[in-house]
């Protein structure tokens, strides 16, 4: 025997008595082994008295063999531990009645050969069944690990997350197919190699310093994100998580899942940039604009200067996508964001607000500075852009808003403030920088008002309607009347319509402003008109009415409430209708022309494409402006002018009107040039609908007919 033997065997009893030391108490199996042995005990007893009162002659030693009973039970239960705990336990109890009580030799003999034998057997039965015993536990074992190494199978090598069991040196001990797919290396390259070669060299850093928190323990669980770098070189981005553990033998080792979360970060970031720029332009929007904004004002609380804010705006924006369509407008958006970034400073902002306003944020030192930012965004729109394969004109009108670090202001308070300088650079005639004052911001809040008021004035009745005779030259008669729109105020009183109707022009208002005046003077005209069929009332019109869908119902419901005739009404627009969409205002009068309304062509010559225009709306009636006659009375070469025009519209069959004749001396010109009607402040100035009677008496009593003195 040798020394490793002998101290293995000294192991294992020293193992037999400590196992026989701590009985299973929660094994109902030990419980039924000690129940047993109790009974041969107990049985052993009586037949031991049932001897000694003469009751049988049956010796008690024939009872300790049943012993052997329990010493199977609990060898089969519990191997070496299990034979021998209760033949230990028999000999224990059986013991003192044979060595106390009076027995025979041959019972002495008998009994104690039968605890001898129970123990012998309880050693040899129990060390078979401890064989047995630890080849099932081996074989249990066995089978453990196999279902262990499935399921780690399972879990590990068929798991659709990329996974990595490595090592405390770093190297991966194993792979799973998913990493390598992952990685793009196949799963035996992948075994022994250092993880810290896969990842990207940037992330090392950070990855190493999680790593030794996981080795000390700091931290048994990790989540972070981890780049690593493909065999073809593809960067990718992981969610990777971090288990630590240890294995059998206490060794630690770490578990590593990985998930590709490229294209989400991708996704991820697109998201955030459609959030903070424009679609279309790529420009920073509202949201990414006030937040520029705040740095820009904590920059300039620390280093002086001035915060700039340019709202840009596309002049005539409309004509563009009304005549080359959307696409090209969105085209020539893009474009106009590609030169304003050319020009943009490192610092500045270039954003874009929606539809063709554009914003231009800087930081300035000086005025002169924000002077030479303005001019420069300004200049950009001087060359044509080249939109749909042809050169586009586009201009733009600029206005300016500016806060210090002493002033600060809120994104939309500055935008608000620019948009008031903007409406002022448009007013002025477009394609120019303004800057906003106080001032223009008191004008826009009086305007504001104005608004506000006039959108109750119509519920109020405060719309009124004034007359002015228009008069036939030749027989000095009142043939007609024009409406003219006033307001009386209940504060400011009488307001002109050159105060209010371009305040309505910007919303609906004019719309139903324009259907107001409408009905009223068709319903004041109607009688009046019925006394003598050749007088007619002349009702303006704004582009948005003729242009508005519901104007034909709004015409015949006038028409048809006041009794007027179609022939004496006549509908007066402007030239500026044409411009806005010459096509749509063709179809539109000619449609009122065939009803029978007449169509005047008011303010004429005072644009410049009056001419062009002229032949396509042919009016019946044109009305040469004011300015026109004025000028003529003291130039030679405007009266040639005024007699050309008046030559070509009777030429082209067209009743010729005279507005703003003030003076004898105008009345000679237009009569001179043949005019064939007037009207103006010699004659009359608009008045209210119940003094028309006797303003056209006091006209005919006057301006006699030319046609007595002249015979005379």
């Amino acid at each position: 025997m040798t020394h490793h033997e002998g101290s293995e065997q000294r192991r294992s009893r020293r193992e037999l008595v400590r196992d026989l030391a701590r009985p299973p108490w929660d094994e109902p199996r030990f419980w039924w082994t000690q129940a047993l042995v109790v009974v041969v005990v107990v049985a052993h007893a009586l037949v031991d008295a049932g001897q000694d009162h003469g009751l049988w002659g049956v010796p008690s030693f024939v009872v300790i063999p049943l012993l052997l009973v329990p010493v199977l039970y609990g060898g089969l239960s519990f191997g070496l531990v299990g034979a021998l705990g209760p033949a230990l336990l028999g000999v224990v109890l059986l013991a003192p009645s044979e060595i106390w009580l009076s027995h025979t030799p041959l019972e002495l003999w008998g009994g104690w050969s039968d605890l001898v034998m129970v123990v012998i057997t309880a050693l040899v039965l129990g060390d078979r069944f401890e064989v047995a015993r630890v080849a099932l536990v081996q074989r249990t074992a066995v089978a453990a690990r196999a279902r262990e190494e499935s399921r780690f199978r399972a879990a590990f090598d068929d798991n659709m997350a990329a996974m990595a069991v490595v090592g405390p040196d770093g190297r991966i001990q194993r792979a799973n197919a998913a990493l390598g797919a992952l990685l793009g290396y196949a799963t035996s390259d992948l075994v022994a190699r250092d993880l810290a070669t896969l990842r990207h060299h940037d992330d090392e850093d950070v990855a190493h310093e999680r790593a030794v928190r996981l080795t000390n323990g700091d931290q048994t669980r990790q989540r972070a994100i981890t780049r690593f770098v493909r065999r073809d070189g593809q960067v990718i981005t992981t969610e990777a998580s971090t288990a630590a553990a240890r294995d059998d033998a206490g060794r630690p080792f770490t578990v590593v899942s990985l998930r590709d979360i490229t294209e989400e970060r991708s996704l991820t970031a697109r998201l955030a940039d459609l959030a903070l720029h424009d679609s279309l332009t790529g420009l920073a929007n509202r949201a990414l604009l006030r937040d520029r904004l705040a740095q820009d004002a904590a920059r300039v609380q620390r280093d002086g200067g001035l915060v700039a804010l340019l709202l840009i705006d596309l002049d005539n924006f409309k004509e563009v996508n009304d005549t080359l369509g959307h696409q090209a407008g969105d085209e020539l958006l893009v474009a106009v964001a590609q030169r304003l970034r050319a020009v943009t400073r490192d610092t500045d902002t270039v954003a874009r607000l929606g539809g063709d306003e554009f914003v231009y944020l800087a930081c300035v030192t000086n005025a002169d500075q924000l002077d030479t930012i303005s001019a420069r965004v300004l200049d950009l729109f001087a060359m044509p852009f080249d939109v749909a394969g042809q050169p586009v004109v586009q201009h733009a009108s600029v206005g300016v808003a500016t806060c210090t670090a002493t002033r600060e202001r809120g994104c939309e308070d500055l935008i608000r403030d620019a948009d008031v300088a903007l409406y002022e650079a448009k007013r002025a005639g477009r394609h120019r920088v303004a800057t906003f004052t106080p001032q223009m911001s008191s004008r826009t809040a009086g305007q504001f008002q104005l608004t506000q008021d006039l959108s109750r004035a119509i519920d109020n009745d405060e719309i009124v309607m004034l007359y002015q005779p228009v008069v036939e030259l030749s027989t000095r008669r009142v043939v007609g009347v024009e409406s003219l729109m006033r307001w009386r105020h209940p504060a400011r009183g009488l307001v002109a319509p050159d105060a209010f109707i371009p305040l309505a022009e910007r919303s609906d208002l004019i719309l139903q402003l324009g259907a107001a005046a409408l009905h009223q003077a068709t319903t004041a005209a109607a009688p009046w008109a019925h006394q003598e069929p050749g007088r007619r009332i002349g009702v303006n019109l704004s582009p948005r009415q003729v242009h508005d869908s519901r104007l034909f119902d709004t015409i015949d419901r006038a028409l048809d409430e006041s009794g007027l005739a179609p022939h004496q009404l006549t509908i007066e627009v402007t030239e500026t209708v044409a411009l806005a969409d010459v096509e749509a205002a063709v179809i539109v009068l000619d449609h009122l022309r065939h009803r029978g309304i007449s169509i005047a062509l008011d303010d004429f010559g005072t644009g410049y494409s009056s001419l062009s225009y002229l032949a396509r709306l042919h009016p019946s009636i044109i009305k040469i402006d004011r300015s026109f006659i004025r000028s003529a009375t003291s130039s030679r070469q405007d009266r040639d002018l005024l007699a050309a025009m008046v030559t070509l519209c009777r030429e082209l069959d067209m009743t010729v009107v005279a507005e703003g004749v003030e003076s004898p001396v105008d009345l000679e010109l237009v009569v001179e040039l043949g005019a064939d009607l007037a009207q103006g402040f010699l004659f009359s100035p608009a008045v209210e609908w119940s003094d028309l009677d006797t303003t056209c008496r006091s006209l005919e009593t006057r301006w006699p007919s030319p046609a007595t003195p002249h015979d005379a």
